[in-house]
């Protein structure tokens, strides 16, 4: 957390904040088209995040969607791109308003956000607190670097909401700040000074559904991993509609998205991506000397079965 009068600056501003607001019955219809956006930009050159955070009772009302890139060229590049203004114009029928934030000194390996409203008289109180943490939490191996900013993000009454990053270099030590008694001690200090925060830890677009290193400590490259994520969601995609098509029959379509996507992310989570994990373990982790050669291979094996897939299912399962 930082104070905002000593903001750390950046050259960059790399992340971007859509705040929604959507009207209960366009919210499947709009669910699905934001995580087909999701899937699309982390496919994009340099997108090494995108989240979906639903909306919280009686806190806030919109949708927030949290995209991150590796500089703000390549954000750029993919807010002017043809594939963004199709995305756009096919989620804007699902939403009432929507406004956008730009962030930055958000672009290292661990970090945290915290989203905080405050009311009005507590501010003042709130923001001297807050500098109190990030000066002691400076003091901690591994720190990088904080930001703080206020949100454009309208909330209920007169109440303002604060957006704090702040990264370490690793989970370890991002973990034994988190951990620690001074922060501890800290936040029952200033426990009375707000509404509400949600706080949120950021790594990667899958998080632990990648966490795998090769022997010489080299992870999993965040291009490849929509492709795996897109091998495992098709697959199950298929197979609820072939073995359980009663669930959307029987059921109104909210609901049946509820049951469907409720045992999906087991399957998903549990089975699927682990399974198509170890299939593609060669091309997820290759050898340093390799990878020219086997990145290529990899991309064609996941778009041939796919296309695969697509044809066995239209030609024998759904003929």
């Amino acid at each position: 957390m930082a104070d905002p009068t000593q903001t750390e600056q950046q050259s960059s501003v790399n992340t971007i904040l859509f705040a929604e607001t959507v009207d209960l019955e366009n919210e499947p219809q709009y669910i699905v088209t934001k995580r087909a956006l999701i899937i699309e930009v982390l496919n994009f050159q340099g997108c090494f995040n995108a989240e979906l955070l639903a909306p919280i009772p009686n806190i806030r009302e919109e949708w927030i969607t949290l995209i991150q890139f590796q500089s703000e060229h390549l954000l750029s590049q993919w807010l002017n791109s043809e594939a963004y203004i199709q995305a756009a114009s096919r989620i804007e029928p699902y939403i009432n308003t929507q406004r956008k934030q730009f962030l930055s000194n958000f672009n290292q390996q661990v970090s945290f956000l915290i989203t905080t409203t405050v009311r009005p008289e507590n501010e003042e109180k709130w923001l001297s607190w807050d500098s109190k943490i990030n000066q002691a939490m400076r003091t901690f191996p591994g720190f990088v670097g904080s930001d703080i900013q206020p949100s454009t993000i309208k909330q209920k009454g007169d109440n303002k909401t604060w957006i704090v990053n702040f990264q370490f270099d690793s989970l370890k030590n991002l973990r034994n700040w988190l951990d620690s008694p001074e922060r501890a001690r800290l936040m029952e200090e200033g426990s009375g000074l707000y509404e509400s925060s949600v706080f949120s830890q950021v790594s990667s677009g899958f998080g632990s559904w990648f966490d795998m290193k090769s022997k010489d400590g080299t992870g999993v490259a965040s291009w490849k991993m929509p492709y795996v994520v897109e091998m495992a969601l098709y697959t199950m995609l298929i197979g609820q509609a072939f073995l359980t098509p009663f669930v959307n029959e029987w059921f109104v379509l909210p609901v049946a998205l509820l049951i469907n996507s409720f045992y999906g992310c087991f399957l998903m989570h549990y089975f699927l991506v682990p399974g198509f994990q170890k299939l593609m373990n060669f091309w997820l982790l290759p050898k340093h000397n390799e990878q020219k050669k086997i990145n290529p291979i990899g991309i064609v094996l996941c778009l041939i079965y796919l296309v695969g897939l697509a044809y066995f299912s239209v030609k024998v399962l759904f003929a």
